[in-house]
């Protein structure tokens, strides 16, 4: 399956519990999904530690930030592209694509290193300029996502 390689992954050294880089394949299926520049649908990804990939968990039509944090699991990083409809303070009109970097307090630290390690590879391939990171799923909110958006113009 053609896809773009993100990192060459090494096993930890001298016992450590996480990485030193990570590796990631993305296959193009996931990519082009990631990198759609419309209304469409929303993303959730994740790491496949065992084959070493980035892929797609599950897509969303039509879902609202509070409807999505339900859709996060708790206690795993995540990764979300998400393209929401952003009204701007003059009446415009735009959807922006935004990645969501979901890494919950209380996750291993090897998966914890493993999607922090990835996460900017990630942004840089799928050409993401709007990165936000949650701490908790209770922390993606509409309120909260306009309010990043808030900062471009």
């Amino acid at each position: 399956m053609p896809g773009k390689r993100l990192a060459q992954w090494r096993p930890p050294t001298n016992g450590s519990c996480c990485f030193d880089y990570c590796s990631l394949f993305m296959p193009q299926t996931t990519l082009d999904l990631v990198t759609k520049r419309s209304g469409g649908p929303h993303a959730e990804v994740k790491v496949d530690k065992d084959r070493q990939m980035v892929v797609l968990e599950e897509e969303f039509q039509n879902i609202s930030p509070e409807e999505l944090k339900t859709e996060l699991p708790e206690r795993q990083p995540r990764f979300v592209v998400y393209s929401y409809k952003y009204v701007h303070e003059d009446g415009r009109v735009s959807y922006p694509l935004c990645f969501i970097f979901s890494s919950p307090v209380g996750c291993k630290p090897e998966q914890q290193m493993m999607y922090a390690g990835s996460k900017n590879r990630l942004v840089q391939t799928a050409e993401l300029t709007k990165v936000f990171e949650i701490r908790t799923t209770e922390d993606l909110t509409e309120a909260w996502l306009q309010e990043k958006l808030s900062f471009f113009r």
